[in-house]
């Protein structure tokens, strides 16, 4: 199922999932309606959790032994990557998130409140 965070530039307005033929919107992930939210943006799911139960989306900063990852999305090879923040170096987010021992860190994008 397709799974995306919504954003109008910095600010998170929801979410969208579509599990057959039709958009499912939320604006917390909880509560889901045919409603649609206006976006600009939106924020490919990962298909992961950290190891607070907390989704993970691309444009996330999590951290992990000590270092801190932002997850990049590839669209034209569909996939995700890592990027060490100290280092700039890339990695296969499965060379890191494998483990479980990471969490929700930030986002890369300044969140308003």
């Amino acid at each position: 199922m397709q799974t995306e965070r919504l954003r109008i530039d910095n600010i998170i307005v929801g979410y969208r999932k579509k599990p057959g033929e039709f958009y499912y919107y939320s604006k917390d992930l909880y509560a889901w309606s045919g409603q649609p939210i206006k976006f600009k943006q939106t924020d490919k799911y990962t298909g992961l959790k950290d190891k607070n139960n907390k989704l993970i989306f691309e444009h996330d900063i999590i951290s992990c032994n000590d270092n801190f990852f932002e997850i990049i999305y590839d669209k034209k090879l569909d996939k995700f990557y890592l990027l060490e923040l100290s280092t700039d170096t890339i990695f296969n987010t499965e060379d890191v998130l494998k483990s479980k021992n990471f969490v929700f860190y930030s986002y890369s994008f300044i969140q308003k409140a």
